[in-house]
């Protein structure tokens, strides 16, 4: 998969926008496409920035008035030479799933989450197993909840996806992207037509009205490759993972592109690969701090780890108190043998990040005692016996 280069798999076509057209004007793009980004161009049309999907869901601003340059942002570029996994590498640091592609200083095209899975599916990763890379034991929520409860709950537990469950049973998925699209329809009418200055709100709406219904599912044991071609298939951006008729984890195509991206920086041991939200404050001595914290975790269980990649999703949460800001912070550790997850939140991020590594050493902590230690294993197996008897 590290010699798939991206000149391989870019598209030459692309939709772009200028920076002093309106939000109104991109939220036409975007619903009338699923793309996940548009370049911005300036007024002699290079390229200034690129404005996410996702950003656009999340701000306040008037979309009639305000302006694309307002809201983009600049973006790393990639080299057609490049690997494929570098350009997943930059996508997942950014939060950015569309980068221009460049030959030189000429663009070419750009290149998509999309189509880098794809290009990877290609090769051995795509037979590997959907538990490998599955986000394990999802938060669910009710038909009936309000939009607004999903939103504080994705955004405190910074989670993308939640199964609908009602009475055990499987009802659909809903995403931050369902809340997204009624987001943009709700601030469209807003501003136009009848409904123009109207502040309606859509937090109390019922999550079964935008649910996605019936739910796509795959198994632990089902290949990446068939899970992959299930989403194309059924034009979603992630499954549900069901075993014996219950929903056990979910994956997304984030989840695929985070190991792509794993593979860029392979060469250390383990890798830490950070995606931080702009106000969330970092200083030069907290960031050498919590990589003192990450190899030193590192060294303690080195065995145990192997080879792998720690994720950290930072931002911030509520409003700050005495200068202080709550810091929400989510970490993915992938390694050779298994995955492991933690969320914290503190108010500093060099607190949320120790407290999200000790939340994750329990767990290696865990497996490091019943996998390493032969004595502790059969201690286990004798009390599972003599409890029996």
């Amino acid at each position: 998969m590290e010699r798939t280069k991206v000149k391989e798999v870019y598209q030459e076509s692309f939709e772009a926008i200028e920076e002093t057209a309106t939000l109104s004007k991109a939220i036409e793009h975007f619903e009338s496409r699923r793309i996940p980004a548009l370049l911005v161009t300036d007024n002699k049309g290079s390229v200034s920035g690129v404005l996410s999907r996702r950003w656009l869901s999340r701000t306040s601003l008037d979309p009639s008035s305000t302006r694309v340059a307002k809201l983009s942002r600049s973006a790393p570029v990639v080299q057609e030479h490049d690997s494929i996994n570098e350009a997943a590498r930059l996508m997942v640091e950014n939060r950015v799933m569309q980068l221009p592609v460049y030959a030189g200083k000429k663009l070419r095209g750009v290149i998509t989450n999309e189509d880098i899975i794809q290009g990877a599916m290609d090769s051995e990763f795509g037979s590997r197993f959907v538990r490998e890379v599955m986000t394990a034991d999802p938060m669910t929520v009710r038909p009936e909840d309000s939009i607004g409860k999903v939103v504080h709950l994705f955004r405190n537990q910074g989670f993308s996806h939640a199964p609908v469950v009602e009475r055990d049973r499987l009802e659909g998925i809903v995403s931050v992207q369902d809340i997204t699209d009624i987001a943009f329809r709700h601030k469209d009418r807003q501003t136009r037509g009848e409904r123009a200055g109207n502040k309606e709100s859509i937090s109390s709406i019922p999550i079964k009205s935008i649910m996605s219904a019936p739910v796509f599912a795959v198994r632990p044991g089902d290949t990446l490759q068939h899970a992959y071609s299930r989403m194309k298939e059924k034009d979603i951006t992630s499954l549900v993972v069901v075993e014996n008729e219950r929903p056990v984890g979910i994956v997304t195509k984030a989840d695929l592109l985070e190991p792509i991206a794993q593979g860029a920086i392979e060469s250390r041991q383990i890798t830490l690969q950070f995606a931080v939200k702009p106000d969330v404050r970092i200083s030069e001595e907290e960031r050498k701090a919590m990589m003192r914290d990450f190899e030193s975790l590192i060294k303690k269980y080195k065995k145990t780890i192997g080879l792998g990649s720690l994720f950290v999703y930072m931002k911030t949460h509520g409003s700050e108190s005495k200068g202080d800001q709550l810091v929400h912070c989510r970490m993915h550790l992938r390694t050779s043998q298994a995955s492991y997850h933690s969320t914290a939140e503190a108010w500093s991020a060099q607190e949320a990040f120790a407290l999200g590594l000790e939340r994750l050493e329990r767990g290696l902590m865990h497996d490091k005692e019943t996998e390493l230690d032969p004595e502790f294993s059969w201690r286990r197996v004798r009390e599972y016996f003599e409890s029996e008897t």
